[in-house]
């Protein structure tokens, strides 16, 4: 069997000083971010009733979106949603600024969704 011309037997990278860094402060794995709570602290403002006015109504209009964008098409995940669909959930219930937090980070269109917002 031949080889692949990026199979040298050493892996993708030669040397680890070749390896990519990961940013600091980021997080891959199966155990809570430990990460997230001084995240939150440090970019969050807590929602205080005595002098916060958030009176926003709920979201009563039908969604427009499809399925067949190529962002959509990118990668395939079984219950992911269209990015821009939730778009619309952003623009709705936040202002421009505001830390939008995803707890379950699925397939990352709700993290896509606020950034483009």
């Amino acid at each position: 069997m031949a080889k692949n011309k990026l199979d040298t037997g050493k892996g993708l990278f030669d040397s680890q000083d070749n390896a990519p860094v990961m940013p600091e402060g980021y997080y891959s794995g199966d155990k809570p971010n430990p990460n997230l709570r001084k995240f939150v602290e440090e970019h969050a403002t807590p929602f205080d009733p005595s002098s916060d006015n958030y009176a926003i109504s709920a979201f009563d209009q039908p969604i427009t979106t499809t399925r067949g964008s190529a962002i959509f098409n990118m990668h395939t995940y079984w219950s992911k949603k269209p990015h821009d669909a939730i778009c619309q959930y952003v623009r709705h219930y936040t202002n421009v600024g505001d830390l939008v937090l995803d707890t379950f980070s699925g397939s990352g269109g709700t993290a896509l969704a606020a950034l483009m917002e």
